[in-house]
């Protein structure tokens, strides 16, 4: 088992890059925020804000949502002030201020009952549930739950039902004689959270339910749902990772590892502290303090209870008062100060009484029962309409019976028609089988016929020992989507320098065949007649031949055909290369770093700068700088989990990962990246890769 200590370290670091996330998403907010108007967009960014900022800045938040509310109130625009009402109640809230949370949340439930919003009306039902059973009114909270639940299975709102059942369970759990009832609504409520795949309720829920195996000393089971608590927790990065921490702290502590529990719930406070989540850190220092008790430290327990009376009270959680006031009394019993004791057991009883009187109890069963007869009326409504749909199919299957000896009929009158017409399908689809096997024939010529066509191609590509000769350090990957391609390389030697050319015919296939046939021919054309020449004169004298080989004139309606290229010439005695670009960039890497030198956005054909000449780059290259041209082909692939492009970036980033390998073992990589990304999906261009090394 790995070590808790381990699990703890990776599960901050986690905690810390997730809060590094939000962070980049609240900057994000805020810059949209700045630049937004006075409208319903900003009133939205203004809530999105909120919501993450609830947690971490409660006292922001509040003024992010009044201003919020304000603006939306301008706007007359409902929604936004009751979200920003409930966003406001959220702060104070997490600040402890229980008074103002009711007042802003009973406004919210009103804003959103004014504008028929079923599902925020069953969330503040629940919201309002959740404040009074912080303050100890066990009855108003039931109601309040029961109805947010009502309310949810009417509009078959599975996350809604999921809280509501979670929060009844949290009622039934406070009192051992109805935890059963209590794991009940957990198990219902964990099942609905599985099926739906949703971490935050998985982890509620479990956490939930360990507690509860704690309480019955199964401290084996109570460990195991701590744990996928926090597993759940870290998948959906939003959970209360500080109180499952804490918890499980309590465990180590029961099996007498306190120097382990003592860390865990320091930790945990430290992050409910930071979050100035004051009910958590009331509940943690209890469960602490409850440590160093059972190690014996009773002093500095008595220290952490009373920390923890004080910010219960402050915060008016009553049931947390109570379990400050029983560690009291028991830890002054423990050195003998019986008078300090007793004062404390009296508020025990005192506080005991207030929180869960019969009375409330009985109004909690009767809130149960009403909701049960609630449920098994609406059952037996559905019974009944079973029944009578049982009924209705009888009749239907009556009248099927009837429909059948007819339609019997009818189909032996029809069978003579059926059989003279599978006699003339059975003429028609021989006649098919012949037409067939004729155009499997053609498509058999056909296919030969490019195939040849494949040889002639490769043949007026420049050949392989021809470029090792000039480039030993070099690969080329050439993939056709087709048996031809619109793709095309060309390298040749003039007056000790190499001229490099990686292009991109329109189309790809026949088309772009006759493209990059063309291409190669012009290229050799100027090449051979030109003494002197540059980058961009040979790209500017192609252009002109394209568009003239093409009978390009740029009228409406015209075919574009062209070709996208780098084009490089080597000098390798001076250490510099001239590059130019249509539409294709080149790549140069150098000591692990990335330079991209952009291309003229305009192709090798007619276009509307088709009078503008192409730029002429001249690169200073040292030795080991690697250079990269290629078609868009890799780039434009399609695959990988969500069947999207790969993407320029992406390709970028494998080209920075694998440069300072042999140009073997790139090419290999390269191949090897293509094909896991392309999985099972199909090559929808044709894909050509040079890289050369200095």
């Amino acid at each position: 088992m790995i070590s808790f200590r381990r699990y703890l370290f990776l599960l901050f670091l986690f905690v810390s890059l997730i809060c590094s996330a939000q962070l980049s998403e609240i900057d994000s907010l805020r810059t949209l925020l700045a630049a937004s108007r006075e409208d319903t967009v900003k009133v939205n960014i203004l809530l999105t804000l909120s919501s993450n900022l609830y947690r971490l800045s409660p006292a922001e938040a509040i003024q992010l949502s009044t201003e919020a509310k304000e603006l939306a109130e301008k706007l007359d625009f409902q929604r936004g002030v009751a979200t920003a009402l409930k966003y406001i109640g959220m702060g104070h809230y997490i600040q402890g201020h229980y008074s103002e949370t009711i007042n802003f949340w009973q406004h919210s439930l009103t804003a959103f009952e004014s504008i028929n919003d079923t599902a925020g009306i069953a969330n503040m039902l629940n919201n309002l549930g959740a404040v009074y059973n912080n303050v100890g009114d066990d009855a108003r909270a039931l109601e309040l739950y029961l109805e947010s639940l009502k309310i949810a299975e009417g509009i078959n709102d599975p996350l809604r039902v999921l809280t509501a059942m979670i929060n009844i369970g949290l009622i039934y759990q406070k009192k051992p004689a109805t935890q059963d009832k209590a794991k009940e609504y957990y198990l219902q409520a964990l099942q609905i959270s599985e099926d739906l795949g949703y971490q935050d309720g998985i982890g509620t829920n479990s956490v939930n339910l360990g507690e509860i195996y704690f309480k019955e000393e199964d401290y084996e089971m109570a460990l195991a749902f701590f744990e996928k608590s926090l597993e759940a927790f870290e998948k959906s990065n939003t959970g209360n990772v500080s109180y499952t921490l804490s918890n499980i702290g309590k465990v180590y502590a029961k099996w007498g590892n306190f120097e382990e529990a003592i860390k865990y719930q320091q930790d945990a406070f430290n992050m409910a502290e930071k979050s100035d989540s004051k009910l958590d850190m009331t509940q943690i220092l209890l469960g602490l303090a409850d440590t160093y008790k059972q190690q014996g430290n009773i002093r500095y327990a008595l220290t952490l209870f009373e920390r923890a009376q004080s910010i219960a009270k402050e915060i008016g959680a009553l049931y947390e008062l109570e379990e400050a006031y029983k560690g009291l009394a028991l830890s002054h019993a423990e050195i003998s100060d019986y008078k300090n004791a007793y004062l404390y057991q009296n508020l025990v009883n005192t506080i005991k009484d207030t929180i869960f009187s019969e009375n409330t109890q009985r109004q909690i069963n009767q809130l149960q029962i009403q909701y049960e007869t609630e449920v098994m009326e609406r059952e037996n409504i559905i019974l009944k309409r079973d029944v009578e749909l049982k009924e209705s199919r009888n009749a239907q299957q009556r009248l099927i019976i009837y429909l059948f000896i007819l339609g019997f009929v009818f189909i032996s009158i029809f069978i003579i028609f059926f059989i003279r017409a599978y006699n003339q399908k059975r003429r028609t689809n021989l006649e098919l089988a012949q037409k067939n096997a004729l155009i499997t024939e053609q498509k058999k010529e056909i296919t030969a016929s490019i195939q040849y066509a494949s040889r002639i191609q490769n043949a007026m590509l420049t050949p392989g020992d021809f470029i090792s000769s000039l480039l030993p350090e070099r690969f080329i990957l050439f993939r056709p989507r087709d048996i031809v391609s619109g793709d095309f390389y060309w390298l040749t030697k003039k007056k000790d320098k190499i001229i490099c050319a990686v292009a991109d015919c329109t189309g790809h296939g026949v088309p772009g065949a006759f493209m990059s046939m063309l291409g190669i021919a012009l290229l050799n054309e100027i090449v051979n007649k030109k003494a002197n020449f540059n980058a961009s004169e040979i790209l500017n004298e192609l252009r002109i031949l394209v568009i003239k080989s093409l009978r390009q004139t740029g009228r409406m309606g015209e075919i574009l055909d062209g070709m996208d290229i780098v084009l490089l010439i080597l000098d390798q005695e001076n250490k510099t290369v001239e590059y130019a670009g249509a539409n294709n960039p080149l790549i140069l890497l150098r000591n692990g770093g990335l330079i991209e030198y952009k291309a003229d956005q305009m192709p090798i054909g007619i276009h509307a700068t088709a009078d503008e000449p192409f730029t002429n780059n001249v690169i200073k290259l040292k030795k080991g700088d690697v250079l990269y041209a290629f078609s868009d082909g890799y780039i434009d692939q399609f695959g990988g989990p969500k069947n999207k492009k790969f993407m320029f970036t992406h390709f970028k980033e494998l080209l920075g990962e694998i440069y300072n390998k042999s140009m073997d073992e790139q090419k290999e990589v390269l191949e090897k990246t293509l094909d896991d990304w392309m999985s099972e999906t199909s090559q929808i261009d044709d894909i050509l890769v040079m890289g050369i090394r200095i």
